[in-house]
């Protein structure tokens, strides 16, 4: 004969004063009370049997079939029981018909009441008991995040996550609600970095504010968008070729030599998030341009170096891929230590716009016994609104690809 359960799945909010007189009287009339050690401490009075949810939720609920079969079980959980609560285990172990749920205010209406903000567009993360890695959402998106937290993922460990994928976000404000509703509760208003410094119980949440620009195309970034020095930038088109010759994957090495405005590993970086860019620029004002450029797009992958090849690429991490836009006369000498850098399988991808240099790759890519490809691109615009209408044509463009001989090509 199949069992009868009488579930009431209760929300306490943030404590007594914010259940309902409905939900007070199921709790009175309940056989059985069930849930965590704190949400029970609520009713110290209850004649009836409580049953204790401990740290193994899943298994605690699983057990409870016999426990309460036949009688009337009032659940207690905090907040809402719907939101990352415990209403889906039961939904999972007990007929959806014998069990009756009433909601309530959750830990995150309260933190946004409590700083008087709306949450429509709010993005909800939950490292409680997970992975921290489901914070890689808030460190390429814009946008308001609610985390909750536990005693492992602590606000402090959060934010050490966070700064460690994107040192930019330490600025991100940030605000951190400790035992929201009990006496000893505790707000916290502050950057990332100052969160850093917090000591907080697992009855923690966050909100977040990642006040990135928006989103980006999914490829091809306006020239416009970049700070750059006279005109001295690898252009959307020619950059997108670019790219497409080096072929990047995640997980991969890219080096950007002679960086400029860092429009090209910026554009790798945004394209391939799983790659790590190295952007290198020896010019003080470019650089800073990089610098502010990298900020502007905030992008976790890419890290600018201020120096000169070859010396500065001593420091990098060795490449699976590299892409050479300047060279600042020292290009056979560049070339060189690629060649002795780059990693199996990986490839060399040089713009060229003078026929020296054009000749110098392919000089040193023949000496070494490299297969290589060459392609000319000479571009022309033209923009609706100018005055005469009429193509304007850019300088061409030499775009150069390189690799070790191997089999099968």
């Amino acid at each position: 004969m199949k069992q009868k359960y009488h579930i009431a799945i209760i929300g306490t909010g943030l404590g007594l004063e914010d259940m309902s007189g409905k939900a007070l009287r199921h709790v009175a009339s309940a056989q059985v009370l069930v849930g965590g050690r704190r949400q029970l401490a609520l009713f110290p009075g209850h004649t009836g049997e409580k049953i204790i949810i401990g740290k193994d939720a899943a298994a605690d609920v699983k057990k409870l079939k016999a426990k309460l079969a036949g009688k009337r079980a009032a659940v207690l959980a905090s907040g809402d029981p719907n939101f990352y609560g415990i209403a889906a285990l039961f939904y999972g172990n007990f007929p959806r018909e014998d069990i009756f749920v009433i909601p309530n205010c959750t830990a995150f209406q309260a933190a946004f009441a409590r700083s008087k903000e709306p949450w429509d567009n709010a993005v909800f993360i939950s490292v409680h008991g997970r992975s921290i890695t489901a914070l890689d959402a808030i460190v390429r998106s814009p946008g308001t995040f609610v985390v909750y937290c536990d005693g492992v993922n602590t606000p402090a460990a959060v934010a050490a996550y966070l700064i460690g994928k994107d040192r930019l976000l330490a600025s991100c404000p940030a605000r951190v609600f400790d035992s929201l509703g009990a006496p000893a509760e505790k707000i916290f208003a502050g950057s990332l970095k100052q969160v850093l410094r917090l000591k907080n119980t697992a009855l923690s949440m966050m909100i977040v504010k990642n006040e990135a620009p928006g989103i980006l195309p999914s490829i091809g970034i306006p020239d416009s968008s970049f700070a750059h020095q006279r005109g001295m930038i690898t252009r959307r088109d020619v950059r997108l070729a670019a790219l497409a010759r080096l072929e990047l994957a995640g997980g991969l090495v890219l080096w950007d030599i002679g960086a400029g405005s860092g429009s090209v590993s910026i554009e790798a970086a945004h394209a391939y998030p799983g790659i790590a860019a190295f952007a290198l620029e020896k010019d003080p004002c470019r650089f800073r341009q990089l610098q502010n450029n990298i900020q502007k797009f905030r992008l976790p992958n890419i890290t600018a170096v201020h120096g000169s090849a070859p010396a500065a690429l001593s420091d990098m991490p060795s490449p699976d891929r590299i892409f050479i836009g300047g060279s600042g006369g020292e290009l056979a000498a560049i070339l060189q230590q690629a060649k002795l850098r780059l990693r199996h399988g990986g490839c060399i991808v040089v713009n060229c716009v003078v026929m020296e240099s054009l000749e110098a790759v392919i000089a040193c890519f023949k000496k070494w016994k490299w297969r290589y490809e060459v392609t000319s691109m000479q571009l022309a615009h033209l923009t609706s609104g100018t005055k005469p209408e009429m193509f304007r044509a850019e300088n061409p463009v030499f775009i150069l690809q390189g690799r070790p001989e191997r089999k099968g090509w």
